[in-house]
């Protein structure tokens, strides 16, 4: 499977992070994130979950499926992810988080399910498997822009689940702010299109900055 892979300077053990893709696969606004995690000393690990002989839009619909249900191709490939990272030499295994958006954002939500995740980063995303099993889920740092009337409703039921479930968490709304906030713009027709639509999509550097300050800080206590 493709992968993108980022990594700190120290040799290690190092923590790892497992970063799961938007619905537009690996694309270059991935890139600095893999690079700030390597930088703030985390092994920063990206699979292609369309890394498959299927068209696109049958390895979307597949791992939109997957991401609801916590069950498929898919989540057998990020759990492989997990199992990379666990055996990579530079990767202190007992400190591996997950985070993700959009689409990422539900897998990361399922992924928090996983014994071998210590912290999980759902941006803007989320899984209606994850829901059914939150009890089961390791410490969770959320955050949604308040203006993405497509997934702001979801944001709340996952905060209302994480605080009834008792799952240690961090769960912010961005006000002013829409979907994808946390990634910068790629510039193409569907990000456009995306601005006027209502998940008003759009990067928001001081929001992003925020969530990366509490996400970093969150992750440091959890992976301890």
């Amino acid at each position: 499977m493709e992968a993108w892979v980022a990594r700190p300077e120290a040799p290690g053990p190092q923590p790892a992070v497992l970063v799961v893709h938007e619905i537009f696969g690996l694309v270059d606004n991935l890139e600095p994130i893999l690079a700030r995690f390597a930088a703030e000393g985390y092994v920063a690990f990206a699979p292609n979950l369309y890394d498959r002989e299927a068209s696109g839009p049958v390895c979307v619909t597949r791992c939109m499926r997957a991401m609801q249900s916590g069950k498929g191709e898919a989540v057998d490939d990020l759990y492989a992810a997990l199992d990379y990272l666990s055996n990579d030499p530079q990767v202190d295994e007992e400190r591996m988080a997950v985070t993700g958006f959009c689409m990422g954002g539900g897998f990361a939500l399922v992924m928090a399910l996983d014994a071998r995740v210590s912290a999980a980063a759902p941006f803007y995303g989320m899984s209606d498997g994850y829901l059914k099993e939150v009890e089961s889920s390791c410490p969770v740092v959320a955050s949604y822009g308040e203006r993405d009337r497509v997934f702001l409703g979801k944001g709340k039921k996952l905060k209302h689940h994480l605080v009834q479930s008792g799952i240690e968490h961090d769960h912010k709304i961005y006000p002013g702010v829409g979907h994808s906030f946390m990634t910068t713009s790629r510039g193409t027709w569907l990000e456009r299109l995306g601005e006027l639509g209502p998940m008003r999509v759009g990067y928001d550097p001081n929001a992003a900055e925020d969530a990366w300050g509490r996400m970093l800080a969150f992750f440091r206590v959890q992976l301890s």
